[in-house]
């Protein structure tokens, strides 16, 4: 098995273990696996970020702000999680943390 056939299967692996991710994220209704779920997918989409910019050169400025954005989005997403009190936190939690998952595993494609 040459190194293109590991690159593939490597980025065939990320692709299924996020679109499972979200797609259950998004449809379990049960309050404690989703919450698992949910902080499983934030520790996923921080150590995309973590491979993603370990792909980049060390030049591309811009590409690697991008990554941490998205890879920052998942902490953020925790923290609300954890801290606040508002009814609509799930929504909006749950948004930040497929813009963070969905950005970084689309980056690792487009590198």
């Amino acid at each position: 098995m040459d190194q293109l056939e590991k690159l593939i299967i490597t980025f065939i692996v990320i692709v299924v273990i996020s679109l499972i991710g979200l797609v259950a994220l998004l449809v379990i209704r049960d309050e404690r696996k989703n919450r698992i779920i949910f902080y499983t997918l934030g520790a996923w989409g921080m150590i995309l970020a973590w491979i993603f910019v370990l792909g980049l050169e060390y030049y591309q400025i811009g590409a690697q702000m991008l990554v941490w954005f998205c890879g920052s989005l998942s902490p953020i997403a925790m923290l609300v999680e954890m801290t606040s009190r508002h009814k609509k936190k799930f929504l909006i939690t749950r948004a930040l943390i497929a813009i963070s998952v969905l950005g970084n595993t689309v980056g690792i494609f487009m590198d």
